[in-house]
């Protein structure tokens, strides 16, 4: 394909590839446009517009063309959706190779002249520059007057202009009539013999299509072309918008719709950017058109790109915990409960990847992730550590949350966040499936034998013989409170009770049953629970160390805000009340200060296999139907990857407009 025509001295061109005209035959207008191969990206735009509009038929003629560009013809050819796109081929030679660029704006009349010639195959022609873009579905009316055979655009209609700006040759309409026949052929004709020549000026065709017009070639009826079929003002109501030279780079309109239709993935993805940013600065009504045209956009969906945020390790969640030294090294049981965050985004980026996504690790310190940066990335999907929509403010990128919970290999995995922020708050027990996962029997199994690793870090599991002489638990049954951290996001966000005033409700509560109350801190944050420790320092009321399985496995019942805490005493055939919200309340007692005490009375009085029937239905749901249990793997793999589906698909519409 790359071999040239010899050098000449006349004017020299020879058709390589001409398709069959039946492959068009009957159409009502077949569309043509011509280039070499440094315009061809524009031509490609035009087809990809107009296969956006539904347009049946394109003939796309290179001239001069390398190999690698009837390659990229083919292939854009069979990725479009409704236009069938047809490629002819020339080589030309010319006496003067300065005057190549005038003959490819001259070119496809030259086609046009033997695409008419032929009465048995000739169709309905609409010649289009390479840089027009279909803005709107074509119609045929190219003029009102019945007797038209060419139809163009004229310029010296309304008062005299220069000779070669009388006649806009950008789009042609030619009947399949002998006039227009004889018409084109003789323009053709003409631009030979011009070239021939040589020293030819960027205006032939026009002069050409004028000295015509005037000549009243083959009879022809010449006629104005709507507007609307060649609009370089770019107005609304216009089918294609005509590229006018460099100017057209100067409307930020233009800009947009081409690059939405490039060949090249990154300036697509500026279009993209562009026209949506545009349409934010635009009243709605007018916003809504430009959503529209972004939606007709026809690429196929291209993969999905992601970015999955994870906090530095190393550093605090928060800038304050840096002190003037630095980031303090991080205690060896933080670097291990750390470290689960790490496997699940190794994880998560995995089967993303593996469900045809883009994937991007962005590691940064957790308070450098925010809205902002999170756009910043553009991206299509956005994972987001350690929040929540309460607390996470608005983006432009689709977003999903994932956290720890209750256990150091468990991860949820939410639209909406997690605890009482998730999607699925508030539950429905009934609604549940039956446990038949096993995560029920595996918990309780590991419960029960000692082996359930707490989320943080524990004393050694004791007996009750054990625990009551070392004085971790008083003798007899009593009420087990774990406290929680006083401005911890559990509480802010999913308790309208916070920790002072639990503390009074379950020390009220102590005192009315009799039974003592066992206290236990939370560690991840000692110096907060000072206050309460000497607030709450006095008989009846007892602070162990103890594991906080003993003291749930041992105590009358346990009574939380919403720790983590309460849904591991799930396991300990107990009862649980809830004072805040929490996916598991629904498993528990729910309770206020004010009614805490009948809700105790009336958890104390449930059946046991009644409470152990709800616990087993909630544990072996959330751990074994919802959450990544990566303690598990084939199960916390197979819930990830219905979650990753489930994340992927939220976004294909928003993919296929951006593709």
């Amino acid at each position: 394909m790359n071999d040239q025509l010899p050098p000449a001295t006349a004017f020299q061109r020879e058709l390589r590839i001409e398709p069959d005209p039946a492959a068009w035959a009957g159409a009502p207008v077949l569309l043509l446009t011509a280039c070499d191969g440094g315009y061809l990206p524009h031509a490609l735009a035009l087809a990809r517009s107009l296969d956006a509009v539904g347009a049946g038929h394109l003939l796309l003629h290179l001239v001069n063309p390398r190999d690698e560009d009837v390659s990229l013809v083919r292939q854009v050819a069979r990725s479009l959706r409704t236009l069938r796109l047809h490629l002819s081929t020339e080589q030309v030679c010319l006496p003067d190779a300065g005057s190549l660029p005038a003959y490819y704006a001259s070119a496809r009349f030259l086609r046009m002249a033997e695409l008419l010639a032929d009465p048995a195959t000739r169709v309905p022609l609409f010649a289009l520059d390479a840089d027009a873009l279909a803005v709107a579905p074509l119609t045929l009316d190219f003029s009102d007057k019945p007797e038209a055979e060419i139809c163009l655009r004229r310029r010296d209609l309304k008062g005299p202009v220069a000779d070669h700006l009388r006649v806009a040759a950008g789009a042609v309409w030619a009947r399949d009539s002998d006039g227009a026949a004889a018409f084109m052929h003789g323009v053709a004709e003409s631009l030979r013999a011009r070239f021939a020549a040589g020293d030819v000026g960027w205006f032939v065709d026009q002069l050409v299509l004028l000295e015509h017009i005037e000549s009243k070639t083959g009879g022809a009826q010449v006629r104005n072309l709507k507007t609307k079929f060649s609009d370089w003002m770019l107005s609304e109501n216009a089918l294609v918008w005509t590229g006018k030279g460099d100017s057209k780079y100067l409307d930020i309109r233009y800009l947009m719709l081409r690059h939405l239709f490039d060949e090249d993935p990154a300036r697509r993805d500026a279009g993209r950017r562009l026209m949506r940013e545009f349409a934010a600065l635009m009243p709605p009504a007018l916003a809504a058109g430009v959503e529209q045209r972004l939606r007709r956009v026809p690429f196929p969906p291209r993969p999905p790109r992601c970015a999955v945020f994870l906090p530095r390790l190393d550093l605090p969640w928060k800038r304050s915990g840096i002190g003037r030294n630095g980031a303090p090294v991080p205690a060896e049981d933080t670097v291990q409960l750390r470290l689960w965050w790490k496997r699940f985004t190794m994880e998560l980026a995995r089967i993303l990847g593996n469900q045809g996504a883009e994937v991007v690790l962005v590691e940064i310190p957790a308070w450098e992730i925010t809205p902002e940066r999170v756009d910043a990335e553009d991206v299509d999907l956005a994972f987001i550590p350690h929040r929540c929509s309460i607390d996470f403010g608005p983006t432009r990128t689709p977003r999903w949350f994932y956290m720890q919970e209750y256990f150091r290999p468990v991860f949820v995995l939410d639209p909406q966040g997690w605890s009482a922020a998730s999607s699925v708050y508030p539950l429905s027990l009934e609604a549940l499936p039956e446990p038949t996962s096993g995560a029920w029997e595996a918990y309780r199994g590991g419960f029960e034998s000692g082996r359930l690793d707490s989320k943080f870090h524990q004393s050694a599991p004791a007996t009750r013989e054990e625990l009551q002489a070392a004085g971790l638990v008083p003798r007899g049954p009593y009420i087990f409170h774990p406290l929680q951290v006083p401005h911890d996001q559990s509480i802010r966000y999913f308790s309208d009770v916070d920790q002072e005033a639990a503390l009074e409700a379950v020390a009220g509560l102590s005192k009315k049953t009799g039974l003592p109350l066992v206290l236990k801190e939370h560690p991840a944050n000692r110096a907060a629970m000072k206050p309460f420790r000497e607030k709450y320092d006095r008989r009846n009321i007892l602070w162990s160390e103890a594991h906080v399985h003993d003291l749930a496995r041992h105590s009358a019942g346990v009574v939380v805000i919403n720790s983590g805490v309460g849904f591991e005493a799930l396991f300990s055939g107990r009862p649980v009340v809830c004072l805040g919200r929490a996916e598991y309340d629904v498993a528990a007692h729910r309770a206020t200060p004010a009614t805490l005490a009948e809700v105790w009375s009336a958890a104390l009085a449930e059946p046991a296999q009644e409470r152990e029937r709800r616990h087993a239905r909630f544990v072996d749901w959330f751990l074994g139907r919802h959450a990544i249990d990566m303690s598990r793997p084939v199960a916390g793999r197979e819930v990830l990857e219905r979650h990753v589906a489930a994340a992927l698909a939220s976004i294909t519409a928003a993919v296929e407009v951006a593709g």
